[in-house]
């Protein structure tokens, strides 16, 4: 018994190292990689639901469990490394959600916004205030993209005011950076993801909001549109994608007073 108790010790001793050394052979791999090919990466897990956080193409526990998660789905061991054939597999696989997507960059002039946007999704745009609206035709997910003065106020203040309590809203993760902060959670039945961009004078950002019929491509259009959003003037002007001219009805984390339009409000009618 005593010998059987010893094994048994040493196979979870082992464990850890075991799990350690196929991070360390993930990490040689992918860091030998070029920098364009580490980031392509990173876009397809992004697009098929394993990765959830900004392109950097930047090796760590999160891309890890990503190129992991991706292999499990695929029936293969979780070793971190992806081989020729699955590299080409996951890239064919998020091509065709990005198609499906319709995922196209949308030079936002009322925002001053440049981003990439769901577009097959989100067939409806109407200019509001302060950037635009951008809603499906079932009005179940939704992107406003607004921009905010900081003359009167910080950025820091605007960030207190997005995280300020609420009874109407649960927020479940933020983050708070000089140059950046997020904000998600839920509003209802209603899941948001908000991030404001710091831009000189101005802060710039965007609130999605989808319902429980689009709760994978609400959290895929998420992260998305965090690695694929800046301030107008950081990217080159692109064509622009045709919309319907028709108003869908919006749901929004977030209003834009018309009688105050540097204003940022909680939209509590986000639920039906």
């Amino acid at each position: 018994m005593r010998r059987f108790l010893i094994v048994l010790s040493l196979l979870f001793a082992l464990v850890p190292v075991a799990a350690e050394a196929s991070f360390d052979t993930s990490k040689q791999w992918f860091e030998r990689l070029p920098d364009g090919r580490r980031s392509d990466i990173q876009t397809d897990l992004i697009l098929l639901g394993h990765y959830d956080f900004l392109i950097d193409g930047q090796f760590g526990r999160a891309t890890f469990d990503a190129i992991a998660d991706f292999q499990k789905s695929q029936g293969r061991a979780a070793s971190g490394v992806l081989a020729p054939a699955d590299l080409e597999t996951l890239h064919e696989l998020a091509d065709k959600t990005q198609v499906r997507l319709g995922m196209r960059r949308i030079s936002d002039q009322p925002a001053h916004v440049s981003l990439m946007i769901p577009a097959n999704l989100l067939t409806r745009r109407t200019p509001t205030d302060q950037g635009t609206s951008y809603v499906s035709a079932d009005g179940e997910i939704s992107l406003e993209t607004m921009h905010a003065t900081l003359a009167d106020q910080s950025f820091r203040d605007l960030y207190d005011t997005m995280t300020a309590p609420d009874p109407e809203r649960s927020v479940t993760y933020r983050s708070y950076g000089d140059s950046r902060f997020v904000v998600s959670g839920m509003i209802g039945e209603y899941s948001f993801y908000t991030m404001f961009l710091s831009a000189g004078d101005e802060a710039v950002g965007y609130s999605l909001a989808w319902g429980k019929s689009y709760a994978n491509d609400g959290a895929i259009s998420s992260v998305w549109l965090a690695s694929h959003f800046s301030p107008l003037g950081s990217l080159p002007s692109e064509p622009e994608t045709k919309f319907s001219g028709a108003p869908g009805e919006m749901r929004s984390a977030f209003d834009l007073p018309a009688d105050e339009p540097d204003v940022i409000a909680l939209n509590a009618e986000i639920a039906p």
